[in-house]
């Protein structure tokens, strides 16, 4: 065991205090604690996969889990129906644990499970609430996620750009 400090983010978000704690794989919560599945995903050239439901917020492809759904298989979907995007190769990355407070009381922690992912874009014909997609370099995509000075979004950046510069090319995977 590392000791390590951990990587965590400390914010507010709809009026509640919220500390997420990073979980790296292959450590993986019970499922039916995952609130939340969302990939960093990167086409053929390099370029991360952001969407919009209003074309001023961005943020990273995902959703919450259906029943009975395993977290690659939420993926694969949310990206599907959000990005009209098909999911190639893909890697677990590991988790956010969240703690939030809300008056002063502390509610039950939930976590949010992240991929590494290739994709393959189709063309875009939204049809749930999402209203644009849009290719970006790492770099814009930490400005334009809006997630502010992030250690856990800096860390993801990392890790990602490393898999993309060792992952093959040339197919979905």
């Amino acid at each position: 065991m590392s000791s390590a400090q951990p990587i965590q983010d400390r914010f507010i978000y709809a009026g509640r205090t919220v500390l997420a704690v990073w979980c790296p794989a292959p450590w993986r919560p019970e499922i039916a604690l995952v609130r939340q599945c969302s990939g960093l995903c990167f086409d053929e050239a390099g370029h991360l996969l952001l969407v919009s439901g209003d074309g001023q917020h961005w943020a990273l492809p995902g959703g919450h889990l259906e029943p009975g759904e395993a977290l690659e298989d939420t993926l694969c979907r949310e990206v599907r129906e959000e990005a009209c995007a098909r999911v190639g190769a893909m890697a677990y990355l590991g988790c956010q644990r969240i703690h939030e407070e809300a008056d002063g009381q502390a509610l039950p922690v939930y976590y949010q499970a992240r991929f590494w992912a290739r994709v393959v874009l189709d063309p875009f014909a939204p049809r749930h609430e999402i209203v644009q997609r849009r290719l970006v370099t790492p770099d814009q995509a930490a400005r334009l996620l809006g997630w502010g000075e992030s250690p856990i979004l800096a860390h993801l950046l990392s890790l990602t750009t490393g898999l993309e510069r060792r992952a093959p090319r040339g197919g979905e995977g």
